[in-house]
């Protein structure tokens, strides 16, 4: 009983990042109803982006919100597999969870900024900012399935073995996903100039994730 009672204490750092997530979609959710609902719905109808994407500007509440909440939520998914697999116990220290945060983040936005540079270089400026902001918000939404699993692995120590892998390989598959439905996407483009693209892809949407995979494994 005292065991028990000690690790929930120890978890109340995780708890109020979790709860902070969810506040922080509820509100978002109270503020913009309509487009909530749009968002969540963004795997099988484009309403969201037809919207939203002529208006699109980095300066925008909706957005940025669940870009934070991605990020969040993302590093504690990321946090959960670094215990398991390194087999250090999930209460061990919220500096690990700090770090990876910044790192993701760090991450994340020099991603963004790299891919919006090739794009004014090759002369995609325009098809690179609408597909960045289409894989984004896909990403964004892969964030709120993280909430829930993450969740689940938190506060069901005992699946953490059984689903951690299920849950990544999940995520992963929608993730491929939806850059295959924002290729289809601009399909039409692409096929106009190929090269350029297939050197984008192959720069900025393997290669970052390839050397991620050799560094850490």
């Amino acid at each position: 009983m005292d065991q028990g009672i000690r690790n929930i204490t120890q978890l109340d750092w995780i708890t109020l990042v979790i709860t902070g997530c969810f506040f922080a979609l509820a509100v978002l959710k109270y503020i913009y109803p309509r487009k909530f609902e749009d968002f969540l719905l963004i795997i099988s109808s484009d309403k969201f982006f037809s919207d939203t994407i002529k208006g699109y500007s980095y300066i925008n509440i909706f957005s940025n919100v669940l870009l934070y909440v991605q990020w969040i939520i993302t590093s504690l998914f990321i946090y959960i597999g670094y215990c398991y697999y390194a087999g250090v116990n999930l209460e061990t220290s919220y500096i690990t969870y700090f770090y990876i945060l910044c790192g993701y983040v760090i991450f994340d936005l020099s991603k963004i900024v790299v891919e919006r540079f090739i794009g004014y270089l090759v002369g995609l400026k325009e098809l690179i900012k609408i597909y960045t902001y289409r894989k984004i918000m896909f990403k964004n939404f892969i964030g709120l399935i993280l909430i829930i699993f993450c969740t689940i692995l938190i506060y069901n120590y005992e699946y953490l073995q059984s689903y951690y892998s299920i849950f990544l390989a999940i995520s992963i598959f929608i993730y491929a996903l939806s850059i295959l439905f924002t290729v289809r996407k601009f399909q039409s483009e692409i096929l106009h100039q190929p090269s350029y693209f297939i050197l984008y892809f192959c720069t900025l949407e393997i290669a970052p994730y390839y050397v991620m995979y050799k560094v850490f494994i």
